[in-house]
């Protein structure tokens, strides 16, 4: 009953961080449109092979400066971590983990679905991690995911929302191709 209380409440979370974000966004920029969303579209895909880059590079830093400072990181059956720093403590306990291991990290996603708003993008699709120590690949870890982007004052686009769960490796081999 527990998990399913929490599970409830995740949602109403995301729920309320959406709505939040979706006011403030419409709020301050109602001027601003989409415009090119080509050029939207290149910029989001820069966010995910800046996430990569960081996963390859074990560092967490750098993950956690893709994020807003009140993000959600809502990570399978995990609780909600919420800003930066908690999400930063997330990154920095994982890539430890792998440097203790002599090992690295390959991250490959795949977009299902990507939606774009004047300075808010949602996007649905896959991840494939694989870790590999030596010449030897672990047995990949597949995912669904759901990620919120917004475009901050700053003008760059950092995840707001980052949802992810488990899913079956042959579901990653049958989404189609589209990588960021």
């Amino acid at each position: 009953m527990q998990t399913v209380l929490r599970g409830i409440a995740a949602g109403i979370s995301v729920w309320t961080c959406l709505v939040g974000v979706s006011a403030t966004s419409a709020q301050q920029n109602a001027s601003r449109t989409v415009g090119d969303s080509a050029s939207v579209a290149r910029e989001l895909d820069m966010v995910y092979a800046s996430f990569r880059n960081a996963y390859a590079r074990l560092d967490p830093a750098a993950v956690a400066g893709l994020y807003t400072n009140d993000a959600l990181y809502l990570a399978g059956e995990s609780e909600v971590r919420r800003g930066r720093a908690a999400i930063r403590a997330v990154f920095d306990e994982f890539f430890s983990s792998v440097q203790r291991d002599n090992a690295r990290l390959e991250l490959r996603f795949r977009i299902l679905r990507r939606a774009i708003a004047p300075r808010l993008a949602t996007d649905v699709g896959y991840y494939h991690l694989v870790r590999v120590r030596g010449g030897a690949r672990g047995k990949p870890s597949v995912g669904r995911f759901v990620t919120v982007l917004r475009e901050e004052t700053d003008g760059k686009w950092r995840f707001s929302v980052d949802s992810y769960t488990d899913a079956a490796a042959e579901e990653y081999e049958q989404a189609p191709s589209r990588e960021p």
